[in-house]
């Protein structure tokens, strides 16, 4: 920017007011350097402010775009938030809202007692209901998720077995279960508990020892022409066996099915499932010559 000097032009004009005989006086000279510079002085303190102006417009305006982006954070958290929330809340919406509203009708009925007093009776039985309900299905749910842990444990446990072909995991009457074919589980004798049947079993007291509350019922099915109190031993040396892996007495349980007249053992009453490519020899998979585990889940305390 150009800074117009009074000085610089009075020295250019002075020579010309000197040649033509004319003189300025000197004090109309020195006020007029005084208001040029005055005016130089109030330029550069407007240039200053303007400046000092344009700095703090800066600052309040980053200022401002910090404080937006600030908010669009926090609005972007309570917004996932919220949806979580709304997540996590619909599992028992159902029972929850029933509750809820016989709990506002039995509000309601309360003003108007001496005239619907049947109705108020009513409507705590249905609240006790509902709560019930609503209990029964917790107690449920906590029961399906811990079946769901005891089958996914002993698939794992029976890992080497399922992949040999002398095991399969199942669910009998709603429970899991462990069809082992008692072949291997008997060896070659049929008596003694095999040796590669007891590293089994040690993986299966391992598993529980994670569900304390759960029971095992053993079940012989062998094919094996074996009178109910032999087979109640055998099953006897396999509770043992688990016995001496840390699983209580008291949690496990015997079932030996009735023999029928040609000495083979009763087979569900059931039918079993259409396969279009079904073996034509039975298979321990379906009951009959097999040694069955089935676990009696309950939630743990």
């Amino acid at each position: 920017m150009k800074t117009f000097s009074f000085v610089s032009t009075a020295a250019l004009v002075l020579p010309l007011v000197l040649a033509t005989g004319c003189l300025v006086p000197q004090n109309r000279y020195d006020e007029a350097v005084r208001r040029q510079d005055a005016a130089e002085k109030a330029r550069a303190a407007d240039e200053a402010e303007l400046q000092t102006t344009r700095a703090e417009l800066a600052k309040v305006n980053g200022a401002l775009g910090t404080r937006e982006k600030t908010l669009a954070d926090r609005e972007g958290e309570l917004a996932q938030k919220q949806l979580d929330a709304d997540r996590m809340a619909t599992e028992r919406d159902d029972a929850v809202l029933l509750v809820d509203q016989l709990r506002g009708e039995l509000g309601r009925a309360s003003d108007h007692l001496r005239e619907f007093s049947e109705e108020k009776k009513g409507l705590a039985a249905a609240l006790e209901e509902a709560d019930q309900r609503a209990k029964r299905l917790e107690a449920a749910e906590k029961a399906m998720a811990e079946k769901a842990l005891v089958v996914r444990d002993l698939t794992l446990a029976f890992g080497p077995n399922i992949d040999a072909g002398s095991a399969l995991v199942t669910v009998i009457d709603g429970k899991p279960a462990v069809r082992l074919d008692a072949r291997a589980v008997f060896g070659a004798e049929g008596s003694a508990v095999s040796e590669g049947m007891r590293q089994t079993l040690a993986r299966l007291a391992a598993v529980f020892s994670s569900h304390p509350a759960s029971k095992l019922e053993l079940g012989d099915r062998s094919a094996d022409e074996v009178p109910p109190e032999d087979r109640i031993v055998r099953l006897q040396k396999l509770a043992d066996v688990l016995v001496d892996r840390g699983v209580g007495f008291e949690r496990i349980g015997f079932a030996v099915a009735p023999p029928v007249a040609d000495g083979s053992e009763t087979p569900p009453a059931k039918p079993a499932p259409a396969k279009h490519d079904a073996p034509s020899t039975p298979s321990f998979r379906d009951g009959p010559g097999s040694v069955e585990l089935v676990v009696d889940v309950a939630p743990a305390p």
